[in-house]
Parts: C-alpha cells; structure tokens; sequence
C-alpha cells in the first residue's frame, strides 16, 4: 500500500521533531546523574534552545523534498551530541579511576 507524498512529509516532520525532542530527555537523563548541577542545567538549556529551534524550522519548511537539509539539521547534530557529553565525562572518571587505582596497585603490590 503506497502513502501518499502529503502524507509522508507530515510523518517525516513529526519524525525530525521526535527526535528533538528524546535528545533533549536524553541529554538531562543522562547529565543528572553524572555532571554537576549547574553543568546539568546548563547542557540541558542548549539541547532546550537547540530543539526549540530545530522545531521551529521544522514548522516553516514548505513541502518540497530538497528543503529538508535545512538549518534543523544542524540542531540534530548539536542536540544529539549534547547527551553524549554526560556519556563521556562517565568514560573519562572511569579512565582517570581505573588508571589511579592499577597505579595503587602496582606501588603497594
């Protein structure tokens, strides 16, 4: 069953607009616990700035195909890598623990 074109570019922007939207749950999910407070706020308002935005030129796109690499593009990008900030600072304190603690280890053994 084919859909129409109409049709497909509305689920394509209730698509983009999703996807801003769980970056931005996603970034303070994922910042709470691992960053610190203000640090928290502070990611968690440029994901809130970048969603806004990319939203916004989700709303004003015309239904032609090429205009969908627009400037809400960019905001994907910026939004889906905030969340990764919280994922790396865990990666980096676990590197920094782990290398202290084979340290220890090594001058007490």
């Amino acid at each position: 069953m084919a859909v129409s074109p109409g049709t497909a570019y509305t689920w394509r922007r209730l698509d983009l607009s999703l996807v801003l939207v769980l970056n931005t749950l996603s970034t303070y999910a994922l910042s709470y616990f691992t960053l610190p407070w203000l640090a928290t706020l502070a990611i968690t308002a440029v994901a809130c700035y970048c969603a806004v935005t990319g939203i916004y030129s989700i709303l004003l796109l015309k239904k032609v195909r090429a205009s969908l690499r627009s400037p809400h593009q960019l905001c994907c990008c910026v939004s889906g890598r905030l969340h990764m900030t919280a994922v790396s600072s865990i990666q980096v304190e676990g590197g920094i623990l782990w290398g202290l603690k084979k340290r220890a280890l090594l001058c007490f053994s």
